[in-house]
């Protein structure tokens, strides 16, 4: 691959909770962990964006000729103030933090104040819906709700609408990506395990889950557009099979 192919492979690094300690389970990552891995952002050289300002990118007119990527956080973990924003701060990067609201005001969700610490550093909220349940499972009301009432409680904390969205698990299908893109988000970022790119869908961007036993070299070569596929904009067989297990399994 090319320096210049891999360039224009975007990484997008998906992290959840961070804690002080050795993780607990799969999805936390330390923040002495975290601490190196944004270390590593800095050294690869890509221009660090928030969700929304990568989205703006990526579907401009013209492609970037500059490696980009982003960083974000999903489900507004009270962690996030104390442990993750210094880390991003010191470095003078941005983040995006997808909040899901019904966690706002709550010991495990991040207050009111913080959001508003939030706002006025360089991290972007975004919306994660309300119950953090997955939409692919949803009957249509139900997604639009989620949707919109997020959206709305964020706009009336932070005083604008969030721009970006993020589906809770990942977990996606045309119908939520379509309702996504009606309900007034710029941009939809879901999971995938790969490299977002200009011709990837701005309603359903691939992001890499950092997990706790996600190794350096892995991040590393994210960060060189190396060590994942490039983005798809169809859902995979895969998915589908998937989510009719998860939809029996919820019926039992």
């Amino acid at each position: 691959m090319s320096s210049r192919h891999a360039r224009a492979l975007t990484p997008v690094l998906l992290y959840r909770e961070i804690v002080t300690g050795p993780p607990a389970t799969r999805w936390q990552v330390s923040a002495s962990m975290l601490a190196t891995d944004l270390d590593a952002v800095v050294d690869s050289g890509r221009t660090v964006r928030t969700a929304s300002s990568l989205n703006d990118d990526l579907s401009g007119a013209a492609a970037p000729d500059r490696g980009l990527c982003a960083l974000t956080f999903d489900d507004g973990d009270a962690s996030f103030c104390d442990l993750v924003l210094p880390l991003l701060l010191e470095r003078g990067l941005p983040a995006t933090v997808y909040v899901a609201t019904a966690t706002i005001g709550h010991p495990r969700g991040l207050s009111a104040a913080c959001l508003a610490e939030l706002a006025r550093a360089d991290v972007e909220v975004g919306a994660h819906t309300v119950l953090h349940r997955d939409l692919d499972l949803l009957p249509d009301p139900a997604i639009r709700c989620e949707l919109q009432v997020s959206r709305d409680h964020l706009a009336e904390l932070l005083g604008t609408a969030p721009r970006s969205f993020a589906y809770p698990y990942g977990a996606y299908h045309r119908i939520a990506r379509d309702l996504v893109s009606g309900a007034g988000y710029d941009s939809g970022y879901a999971v995938k395990n790969a490299l977002t790119h200009a011709h990837d869908d701005r309603y359903a961007r691939a992001r890499l889950p950092v997990l706790a036993g996600t190794a350096r070299r892995t991040v590393e070569g994210w960060l060189a557009g190396q060590g994942a596929p490039p983005a798809w904009r169809r859902e995979r067989l895969r998915t589908k099979a998937f989510r009719h297990l998860r939809a029996a399994l919820a019926r039992t």
